[in-house]
């Protein structure tokens, strides 16, 4: 997802080549088999990309946007939310809601 997000050369070699050490040194230490790394390497793979495309275009096309904040160094958690009404689309939004205001009763 990292090599995803940031599309520059130095970033996508770094981010696979971690996680090619993190693999390989699973392997080597004995605690996966090869087939598992490949396996989850491969559902990892998948499903990030899967979660990034949908998250991304869920942002952009409802004109709202929610990122929680997290600040190690002094123990704080946070939240930025943007609204940009141009962008709002209201057909879309009334299914959020009537989705989830089903989802609560469901729950209830």
């Amino acid at each position: 997802m990292i090599a995803a997000e940031y599309p520059s050369k130095p970033v996508q070699v770094a981010a696979y080549a971690f996680a090619l050490a993190i693999s390989a040194s699973r392997v080597t230490a004995r605690q996966h088999f090869p087939s598992d790394v490949l396996v989850g390497g491969t559902l990892g793979y998948l499903i990030g990309g899967y979660v990034l495309r949908h998250h991304s275009a869920e942002n952009v096309a409802s004109g709202f946007s929610f990122v929680p904040i997290v600040d190690v160094s002094t123990h704080s958690f946070g939240a930025n939310v943007a609204l940009r009404p141009d962008q709002i689309d209201l057909a879309k939004v009334g299914r959020l809601m009537n989705r989830r205001r089903l989802k609560l009763k469901v729950n209830l």
